[in-house]
């Protein structure tokens, strides 16, 4: 676990672990250094691989908790590797990655009190739509909903560069939420 702040500029973004620096920060086998100088350029205080106790006493593990005055956000990483290693993923099985994770994420933010969640799935599969059948569709929707309830944001990309944009306007616009 180690703690992080804004010290470096947001033009870093997350990599995949063959473009290492000796300033990279890896979680999942990304860099995360871009994300961790975004959420510090808006003044919070970052853990990665970080673990927080929830009220049952058990302890959940984030890839990154972020922390500013009485609010904490948390994010959890997926690469959905067998497409980005195209392995021949289909939009189904990253649909269905993307529902055990929302669960998971829901579990443990409700047990460690969290309100801020935030899913990073990074993906070559991302369905839309109209890549479903009717039943597809359904299920879509379903997640859709799913994370709307749970409040949980969905951040999809194919690209890592797409994500951490992506981000950056997730963060600013929770900013000024919070400052309201």
């Amino acid at each position: 676990m180690t703690e992080y702040s804004a010290a470096e500029s947001l033009a870093s973004t997350i990599r995949p672990c063959s473009q290492r620096t000796e300033k990279d920060v890896i979680v999942n086998g990304f860099n995360v250094r871009g994300i961790l100088d975004l959420f510090g350029s808006l003044g919070y205080l970052c853990e990665t691989n970080s673990t927080l106790q929830g009220e049952s006493g058990a302890t959940h593990r984030f890839d990154i908790v972020a922390k500013k005055d009485s609010e904490t956000l948390v994010m959890d990483i997926l690469a959905f590797r067998s497409s980005i290693l195209d392995t021949g993923a289909s939009k189904d099985e990253s649909e269905e990655q993307i529902w055990a994770a929302a669960v998971q994420m829901r579990a443990k933010g409700f047990d460690c009190q969290i309100y801020h969640s935030i899913i990073l799935h990074l993906s070559s599969v991302l369905p839309g739509l109209e890549d479903h059948d009717s039943t597809s569709k359904e299920s879509h929707l379903a997640l859709e909903k799913l994370l709307r309830d749970l409040n949980i944001q969905l951040i999809r990309s194919s690209d890592i560069a797409g994500a951490s944009k992506a981000l950056t306007s997730l963060l600013c616009s929770v900013e000024e939420v919070s400052s309201n």
